[in-house]
């Protein structure tokens, strides 16, 4: 129900920003800010930045590494994953 609001919002010509781990919105995310490399004091940082496409092919990022994991690919060719930046995004992470 919560991606069918996002994706209503940015249909409608809106942004959405989220702060978000679960890796289901993730890969439904436009553009993915991967802050890092740890949490807390060991975090705050820019990791990676891209659609999830580009998270997962980054070596540097945990995100990436986690949502292969989570799609079961070894190969970051999935057509369930968007592959192109738009004008309306949803950011995650």
């Amino acid at each position: 129900m919560l991606m069918r609001v996002l994706n209503k919002l940015v249909e409608g010509g809106g942004s959405v920003l989220l702060i978000e781990h679960n890796l289901d919105v993730i890969r439904a995310s436009d553009y993915v800010i991967d802050m890092g490399p740890e949490a807390g004091k060991n975090g705050g940082q820019i990791v990676a930045e891209g659609t999830p496409l580009e998270i997962m092919n980054n070596k540097n990022s945990l995100t990436g590494k986690y949502l292969k994991e989570y799609l079961g690919i070894g190969s970051t060719s999935s057509p369930a994953l968007k592959t192109k930046k738009s004008t309306d995004t949803t950011m995650s992470k």
